[in-house]
């Protein structure tokens, strides 16, 4: 939990709230990559996978998988 959000409360029919705080360097180099040269958005691809007894769980290769294409404004 962030110091900034001890005694926080929520408004009614909220399930929370945004908090804002300075990208730490991992942040930093992961949205490096979120960019092309042209300032244009970048799709990503993730994968998710679990962790069982603290080791990887590669379950078979049949873990989540999402894109996010990027989204152009003209």
């Amino acid at each position: 939990m962030y110091p900034q959000c001890e005694g926080l409360v929520y408004p009614p029919y909220s399930s929370g709230t945004w908090v804002c705080v300075q990208p730490n360097a991992t942040e930093q180099h992961v949205f490096h990559w979120a960019f092309n040269e042209q300032y244009r958005q970048n799709a990503w691809d993730i994968y998710v996978a679990a962790e069982s007894h603290g080791q990887w769980d590669s379950n078979w290769g049949n873990n989540d998988y999402g894109r996010f294409e990027p989204e152009y404004c003209y």
